[in-house]
């Protein structure tokens, strides 16, 4: 185990509390106890969610700075990770990483959640606004745990009499800053509860069992391992030249078509998969038949 902590990588950032309440270096003993406890939490479970159980994060204090409460964190482990959470400078702090988009989202809850598992983005919406992040991200966002450590970490420490401030810096660079007005944001939800919906597109093989000859009306039809399902019909195009030229295909002719398929995912329960057809690609005919 020391030797795969040996062969992470390392990434230095400063955490600092900051504001005239912490402008004589001093916090709370318990406070600064489950703040540090919350980072280690926070960047754990973190990693697990990204990379897996086996993953094996490390969190070392190296010390402190005069002025307000800074703690320089030295994190070994994934820098995907540790970008996701937005605690780097780039990547995907640049669009606000887990804290950028809970600071976005200002304590709402979260509308919809869709999933495109074949670009591994996600696509967020509150009160009708959209923001779009990486797969991982919504993850994060949506972990109980993860939540319940950020309040740790940036609400609870900000509860004070005088103003105050969390700020994550990397190599002087201010990464994020959260005021004490903003520190709702991070209050833990009462409930991380969203219905996402996973999208995912492909080229499938596909026969027609049964047609309908409007857009949108649900066909019948027999996917490559022999199962029957309906689709939803989207291809406009394609149901045209159908009409114009019905005898040009049968039940035994193969099709090339993009098909999405799309499940529902409530409280981790996922629904039975809705299919449609978003455009027929290629006809293969049956070899006594003519082309499309």
């Amino acid at each position: 185990m020391t030797q795969q902590l040996e062969n992470l990588p390392v990434t230095e950032i400063e955490i600092a509390y900051g504001g005239e309440a912490y402008a004589d270096n001093q916090i709370d003993a318990k406070t600064l106890g489950e703040a540090l406890t919350s980072l280690s939490t926070l960047i754990e479970h973190a990693e697990k969610i990204i990379n897996g159980e086996t993953a094996e994060p490390k969190v070392n204090i190296k010390a402190t700075k005069e002025g307000s409460f800074t703690l320089l964190v030295a994190v070994m482990g994934s820098i995907k990770t540790i970008n996701a959470l937005g605690l780097v400078a780039g990547g995907a702090a640049a669009s606000g990483g887990v804290l950028g988009i809970i600071e976005w989202l200002k304590g709402r809850k979260i509308s919809t959640i869709v999933i495109d598992e074949q670009k591994d983005t996600a696509q967020i919406e509150v009160d009708g606004e959209k923001v779009e992040c990486s797969n991982d991200i919504q993850k994060l966002i949506t972990s109980p745990i993860i939540r319940k450590e950020l309040d740790k970490l940036i609400y609870k420490p900000l509860q004070t009499d005088k103003p105050s401030t969390f700020s994550v810096s990397q190599h002087d660079s201010k990464v994020v800053k959260v005021t004490q007005v903003e520190a709702t944001s991070f209050k833990v939800a009462k409930s991380t509860f969203v219905e996402k919906t996973h999208v995912t597109t492909r080229e499938a093989n596909v026969h027609f069992a049964n047609v309908r000859f409007k857009q949108g009306k649900s066909w019948d039809i027999i996917l490559p391992g022999g199962e029957e399902v309906s689709a939803s019909m989207k291809d406009e195009a394609f149901l045209e030249r159908v009409e114009h030229n019905q005898t040009a295909f049968c039940k035994d002719d193969l099709f090339v078509v993009e098909l999405t398929e799309t499940t529902k995912e409530t409280n981790g329960e996922l629904s039975k998969p809705r299919y449609s057809i978003t455009k027929v690609i290629r006809h293969r005919a049956a070899a006594d038949r003519k082309l499309l």
